[in-house]
């Protein structure tokens, strides 16, 4: 039973992180000759999709290599009650991301640790999960990635979880990208990379640098 099980969390998980790719890879697709505004590293210079590619394709490549059962087998008891909380944080990681990404709406682009590119007229936005979370879009990708390590229990996994903190990371280039002043390096708003300082007329919480919308 606890097997039958497993292999359908595994499915459903798996569709899950398809879905969450096509969604954000079809709008990086679709913005591809909007006006770029200012960027930081290889962005500018190759454009966000294709600096986002640049770490991307070695990054799954290792993700890849690495799909390999860790060893040992867990008595019953154990795996159900790592199915049972992976799932719920599996499944609360997915929400948040994906509430995150809708609250960003046009305004969502890709970045990388290699660079980093807002829209020409880009706006910052508190609304949503940014008005609690800095980073709500990798919190999401947190919470899913230990959730999958739990219910999956591969060396990839480990790796996606050992590598989390690059994705935090991330956030001081996009604050010099927008331009805003950074006061301390945890102040900032959260986005696909992001840690610039919010208006004055923003909320105490500061929003995501891709927490932005476009002026009508």
């Amino acid at each position: 039973m606890i097997d039958g099980a497993e292999q359908t969390a595994r499915l459903v998980g798996a569709a899950g992180l398809l879905a969450a790719w096509l969604v954000s890879g079809s709008h990086a697709v679709r913005t591809q000759g909007m006006p770029a505004g200012r960027g930081l590293g290889l962005a500018p210079r190759f454009g966000a999709l294709a600096t986002y590619l640049m770490a991307a394709i070695p990054y799954f490549l290792v993700w890849i290599l690495l799909w390999r059962r860790l060893p040992g087998t867990p008595p019953d008891w154990f795996r159900a009650g790592a199915l049972i909380v992976g799932g719920a944080l599996g499944f609360s990681g997915f929400a948040v991301y994906l509430w995150g990404r809708l609250t960003l709406g046009s305004m969502y682009n890709i970045s990388s640790v290699l660079g980093s590119e807002l829209y020409a007229d880009h706006q910052l936005i508190a609304a949503g999960p940014f008005r609690y979370v800095r980073h709500p879009m990798y919190f999401g990708i947190a919470l899913a990635a230990v959730g999958a390590l739990m219910v999956y229990r591969t060396w990839a996994m480990v790796f996606a979880v050992a590598a989390l903190p690059a994705f935090f990371g991330q956030g001081p280039p996009r604050g010099a990208v927008v331009g805003g002043r950074v006061r301390r390096p945890m102040e900032g708003v959260h986005g696909t990379s992001s840690r610039m300082v919010a208006p004055a007329t923003s909320p105490a919480a500061p929003p995501c640098a891709e927490g932005v919308r476009r002026k009508e």
